[in-house]
């Protein structure tokens, strides 16, 4: 439970009932419309805040129309961000060095630009790699931005293809438009249809693609099994991947280097086809920087993989080869939660908002550097939430 007021600052209590006084931070009144907020590393502007300015506490952003539920992992290494609007716009802001801002342009943005002029753009990711990827209404995937390894699926990898700096198509019409139905993590791309299908293509080494072999594919290429239902979304260069079945299964796959595959893998080791992890009631999964989370339908937050500076949230920085439940709480949103390079960051149902890891450039917003091995609570009541790899977007209902 956190106590809040307004003189005294927010006092969050970890798992080990700490007091961690995190100061008077920022104060707002109460608003009838949703206040936007972003925070952490700023280098490129891609907080869109209309300067490079970092923040380590929540800074408000201008507009109050973004749905941050269509935004599966925000930030390509947290340098670009991209947000889609409730009016069904598209908007990219942050670093543009292989245009994937879609602006035709390899200009760099402080402050969010629309990419075309369509209202029908659905759920939309960064890949880590420097390229975006959004469905649209009608089933329709899109790509732009680098394409080393053909994950712009043009059916084209080589230097000269590099940057593609408008959206292009990706072949097919059936794409599943639903929130975390594709994602991007090491310039590869997984990706669900309406049929259950998965598929895959891109960079393949260590067998992230899922497919038995360590080949690239610069067109999708078929996951077996019909019954997939959502894509564990990905935020940093790692070689992990997985996703869920329609019952409840999570299957990981690829390169695991701290036993982020959930296997009791030690050392260096992967797989190159999907593997099952214990247990029949997942609901979703995020991966970070060699580390993996997902909720479990019964409100339980777990993590693995690397955990040298407290991401795993286990009150220590032993890495873990295994699920491992973040304390007992059963009350962790199951789509509401983001990680990205060493933290990560989750609602639970109560809309509270809770923090760990990595403090790189005020990346947890709480107004210092400090990194921090268990949940610690932002203030407010919160919404939705999309994360970069040093920084997060966020919601914000009713002020606080």
């Amino acid at each position: 439970m956190a106590i809040t007021d307004k003189k005294k600052g927010v006092w969050g209590l970890d798992q080990t009932y700490n007091k961690i006084n995190q100061g008077s931070i920022w104060t707002y009144n109460l608003f009838d419309t949703p206040i936007f907020l972003s925070w952490g590393s700023n280098i490129y502007g891609q907080l869109g805040q209309n300067d490079v300015v970092y923040r380590s506490s929540p800074t408000q952003l201008s507009g109050s129309d973004y749905d941050l539920t269509q935004v599966g992992n925000c930030g390509v290494f947290g340098e670009t961000n991209p947000l889609r609007k409730t009016d069904g716009t598209l908007w990219v802001v942050g670093r543009n060095n292989y245009g994937q801002a879609g602006q035709s342009t390899t200009i760099e943005y402080s402050s969010p630009v629309q990419v075309g002029s369509g209202t029908d753009w659905a759920y939309c990711v960064a890949v880590p790699g420097y390229s975006i990827k959004s469905t649209k209404t009608d089933g329709t995937l899109w790509a732009w931005g680098a394409s080393y390894y053909g994950e712009a699926a043009n059916n084209i990898a080589n230097p000269s293809d590099w940057s593609i700096s408008s959206p292009i198509q990706i072949p097919g019409t059936n794409w599943d438009s639903g929130i975390r139905k594709h994602t991007g993590y090491g310039n590869a791309v997984n990706a669900i249809k309406t049929d259950g299908t998965m598929w895959a293509w891109g960079y393949n080494s260590g067998g992230r693609l899922g497919l038995n072999n360590a080949t690239n594919y610069s067109s999708p290429v078929q996951i077996p099994a019909t019954t997939w239902l959502r894509v564990v979304t990905g935020s940093d260069n790692g070689g992990g991947a997985g996703a869920i079945k329609t019952d409840g299964t999570l299957w990981i796959w690829g390169r695991a280097d701290y036993g982020e595959l959930g296997h009791n893998e030690g050392g260096p080791s992967g797989y190159s086809s999907p593997k099952q992890i214990p247990g029949t009631t997942w609901a979703n999964g995020s991966f970070g920087r060699n580390t993996c989370y997902a909720t479990k339908t019964d409100g339980t937050l777990w993590s693995w993989g690397r955990n040298q500076k407290g991401e795993l949230g286990l009150n220590n920085t032993a890495s873990y080869s295994s699920p491992t439940q973040i304390g007992s709480g059963t009350d962790w949103d199951q789509i509401n939660f983001q990680s990205g390079r060493e933290m990560a960051a989750a609602l639970k149902t109560d809309g509270s908002l809770w923090i760990w890891g990595a403090n790189t450039d005020g990346a947890l917003g709480l107004n210092s550097q400090v990194n921090y091995s268990s949940p610690v609570q932002i203030s407010g009541t919160f919404e939705s939430l999309c994360g970069s790899n040093y920084g997060l977007y966020a919601k914000q209902t009713g002020g606080s």
